[in-house]
C-alpha cells in the first residue's frame, strides 16, 4: 500500500464488526499490495470502503448475490454510469487524512466562542473608522491589525486544519452527490443546505468548491481568510450542524464509497486475464481450476480438488508458498468482491486464518518460535472463526523455528488437529516424513524441478499429485557454481546418513 495507507485503514479500524481478516493473515497474503492492485477507485471514500470490504469477508450468500448485482450494474457502459465516474473523479482523493476518521472525531471539537471568533472583524473595523479621522494612524492600525490577525489565524488554523480539509472535502462530496447514480433524494435531503457558501473553506486539500486555484479570486479569498478568519468562523458554525447530522452524513459518504468500490471491482475484472464468479457449497470441498495470483505478471495457473486438508511438499523455490498465497487470496476475493481469478471455483463459505510469514513487527517481543506457535494457535481458537461452519487455514513450513526431531513430532500432531472435520488446512513443508504420518488425514501434492544439461534448474511451478520424491538444496549449489569439494562432500554425507542413520563430517 502507498504512503497514504494510514488514511485508508481508518474506516476499517473503526468499523470492525464480527469476523475480519486479522493483521497476521493480512501480512501473509500481502493484502496491502493486493489492495493496490485491485483498487481502481476515484475518491478517498471509495479507498476506505474498498479496503474495509477486502478485510471483512461475508458469510451471507444473499448479500454476495446483491453485491454482484451492483457490480454488474455499474460495469455497464451507460450515460448515467459515465456521469457518476466523472463526478467521482471530481471528488478526488485526500492525502494522509481519513475522511471518516475526522467525521467520527467531529464531536471532540470544542467551540471557542463568538467573541473570540469576531475579534479580527473588530480590529479591522476600528482601523477603518480611524481612517476617517486620521488616515495615517488608521492605515498604520490596519497594517498592525492585519499582522496580528494573520499570526492569530495560523495559530488557530494549526488546530483545525485537518477538520477544515475534511469539511471542504465532505461538503464537496455532498454537493455533487445528487448527480451520482444510486443516490436518492431522501439521502441528501437537508444536507445540501450545509454546502452553501462553503467556497470560503478554501483549497487546503486540493479540493475547492469554486474549482479554481491560483486565480485572483482565490488570492482575494486567502487575504480575507487571514485577515477576518472567515473559514475558521464558517467551520465552527458548521460544526454544530454537522454534529447533529453526523449519522446521515456518514451514511451518505459510505454509500458514495460503496458505489465507487462497485465501479472499481468492475474495472479490476476488465484488467485481469480471466475471472469467474464463486459457487458456494455446503460441503467440505474445494475445487478450483486454473487459479492464479493477482500480483504475478506471468502466473502459472494451478488447479486443486480436495475434500480434506492438503499437504504440499517440494523443493526450495518450486512454488509451494506462491500456490498457498494464490489460493488464500482468491478465497478472500470470493467472499469479499465476489470475484475469483480462476476458470471456476467451488468452496464453502469459510473463515480464512493463515500462519505463513511472520514479520519482525508482528513478533511483539516474542522469539520466532513463540510467535509462530501463537499464530498457529489462532486457527484452533473458536473465537477467531466468525459465523462460518468451516475454517480454511494455510500454514507454511510449520515450526521452522525449532529442531528437526521436535518439529516433525509436534507438526504432525498440530496438523492432525488442523485436519478436523470443520477445518480445511493447506500446509507446505520440507519434512517428507509428514506425508506418510498424515496420509489418512491429508491429500498429498507436490512441486518439482528438472536439471538442464547446463546444470541449471528449471521449475515448472505446476502442482502435481502425490508427495515429493526429490530435493534440490545441493542442486542449487551446483547451479550457483559452489566449489566442487563442498558439493561432493555434501552428497557423500547424505548417502552415509541414509546408510547409517547418523551424521558425520
Amino acid at each position: 500500500m502507498d504512503n497514504n495507507s494510514g488514511r485508508i485503514i481508518e474506516y476499517f479500524n473503526s468499523h470492525k464488526d464480527g469476523f475480519y481478516i486479522d493483521d497476521i493473515t493480512c501480512n501473509d497474503v500481502d493484502l496491502d499490495a493486493v489492495f493496490d492492485e485491485v483498487n481502481r477507485t476515484y475518491s478517498s471514500l471509495g479507498d476506505e470502503i474498498l479496503y474495509h470490504m477486502l478485510r471483512t469477508p461475508s458469510f451471507d450468500r444473499e448479500k454476495l448475490n446483491e453485491l454482484e448485482g451492483f457490480i454488474e450494474h455499474y460495469s455497464e457502459d451507460s450515460p448515467s454510469r459515465n456521469k457518476t465516474v466523472s463526478i467521482l473523479k471530481g471528488i478526488s482523493k485526500l492525502k494522509k487524512i481519513s475522511v471518516f476518521d475526522y467525521l467520527d472525531k467531529i464531536g471532540e471539537v470544542k467551540s471557542i466562542g463568538n467573541i473570540v471568533l469576531y475579534i479580527p472583524f473588530a480590529l479591522i473595523l476600528i482601523g477603518i473608522i480611524l481612517c476617517f479621522f486620521n488616515s495615517l494612524a488608521g492605515i498604520i492600525f490596519l497594517v498592525l491589525a492585519f499582522g496580528i490577525n494573520t499570526v492569530r489565524y495560523f495559530r488557530l488554523l494549526k488546530d483545525v486544519k485537518p477538520y477544515l480539509i475534511c469539511f471542504a472535502y465532505i461538503f464537496k462530496a455532498i454537493s455533487v452527490s445528487p448527480g451520482i447514480e444510486g443516490i436518492t433524494p431522501d439521502e441528501t435531503k437537508g444536507l445540501l443546505s450545509l454546502t452553501r457558501g462553503n467556497f470560503i473553506l478554501g483549497n487546503l486539500s486540493g479540493v475547492s468548491a469554486n474549482g479554481g486555484a491560483g486565480n485572483p479570486f482565490d488570492l482575494l479569498l486567502d487575504l480575507l481568510r487571514m485577515s477576518l478568519h472567515l473559514d475558521i468562523i464558517r467551520f465552527y458554525h458548521l460544526t454544530d450542524r454537522a454534529k447533529n447530522e453526523k449519522e446521515r452524513i456518514a451514511s451518505l459518504l459510505e454509500h458514495i464509497g460503496r458505489i465507487d468500490s462497485y465501479i472499481s471491482i468492475g474495472e479490476f475484472r476488465k484488467d485481469v486475464a480471466y475471472y469467474s464468479l464463486p459457487v458456494f457449497t455446503d460441503e467440505k470441498h474445494i475445487k478450483c481450476d486454473d487459479l492464479y495470483h493477482p500480483l504475478l505478471k506471468d502466473p502459472v495457473p494451478n488447479s486443486i480438488d480436495t475434500h480434506r486438508g492438503v499437504l504440499i511438499t517440494g523443493s526450495n523455490a518450486s512454488g509451494k508458498s506462491t500456490f498457498l498465497r494464490s489460493l488464500a487470496i482468491n478465497i478472500l476475493f470470493a467472499q469479499t468482491i465476489n470475484t475469483v481469478l480462476a476458470r471456476s471455483y467451488e468452496a464453502p463459505l469459510c473463515s480464512l486464518i493463515t500462519s505463513m510469514s511472520l514479520r519482525d513487527d508482528l513478533l511483539k517481543g516474542d522469539s520466532f518460535y513463540m510467535a509462530e506457535i501463537k499464530s498457529v494457535r489462532r486457527i484452533l481458537d473458536p473465537s477467531y472463526r466468525g459465523d462460518s461452519r468451516y475454517v480454511i487455514s494455510f500454514v507454511d513450513e510449520l515450526l521452522k523455528g525449532t529442531n528437526t526431531l521436535e518439529r516433525i513430532a509436534t507438526s504432525s500432531k498440530i496438523l492432525s488437529e488442523l485436519g478436523a472435520e470443520d477445518i480445511i488446512c493447506f500446509a507446505a513443508t520440507h519434512d517428507i516424513e509428514l506425508t506418510s504420518i498424515l496420509k489418512d488425514r491429508y491429500d498429498n501434492y507436490h512441486f518439482s524441478e528438472d536439471m538442464t544439461e547446463k546444470d541449471d534448474i528449471h521449475f515448472s511451478y505446476k502442482l502435481m499429485e502425490g508427495p515429493s520424491t526429490t530435493t534440490n538444496a545441493i542442486k542449487l549449489l551446483i547451479a550457483l557454481d559452489f566449489p566442487e569439494s563442498i558439493i561432493d562432500e555434501a552428497i557423500e554425507m547424505v548417502q552415509r546418513y541414509k546408510t547409517t542413520g547418523a551424521w558425520q563430517l
